[in-house]
């Protein structure tokens, strides 16, 4: 009820998770944008009947998109991914290969909402691609999750 007339009057609203807009999934902390029909139950928690769209309107500080790569093979040395606003890549300081199942953050894919045209190739010892992942950019593959897995 934060920034309703309702802030002050009702300390709990119960909100039917209908119409919901699924990206960004909500998650604790995140703020709402809840639209609907303006009546509320006279119950203890106060109930909103009719929910016309509910989406997030303000993703919360740790909630924003994070990209990982889990490794599935052995062999890989290294990793480099890309977008269309940035670019980089990561390997063991000591030089080792990754462990098999290790989870690797792609740093500057952070916040991006839509990976259409986001690429990451693992890399082996000298450099050669073992795994190339590419999100063609089709209206299809808009929304991805938020784990990349390489084979």
């Amino acid at each position: 009820a934060q920034g309703s007339m309702l802030a002050g009057v009702v300390n709990k609203i119960m909100v039917p998770m209908e119409n919901l807009i699924a990206y960004p999934e909500p998650q604790v902390g995140d703020i709402l944008e809840i639209k609907y029909d303006g009546y509320l139950a006279e119950t203890y928690p106060a109930q909103i009947r009719t929910v016309y769209s509910i989406r997030v309107s303000q993703q919360h500080e740790s909630n924003q998109r994070s990209y990982y790569l889990t490794v599935a093979g052995k062999g890989v040395y290294s990793i480099e991914y890309s977008s269309t606003v940035s670019s980089g890549g990561c390997q063991n300081a000591d030089g080792s290969a990754f462990n098999q199942g290790e989870k690797i953050w792609l740093e500057g894919l952070d916040g991006l909402t839509d990976l259409r045209g986001v690429t990451v190739d693992a890399l082996d010892e000298q450099g050669n691609v073992l795994c190339h992942i590419s999100v063609e950019d089709t209206k299809e593959n808009q929304y991805k999750c938020n784990e990349i897995k390489a084979v």
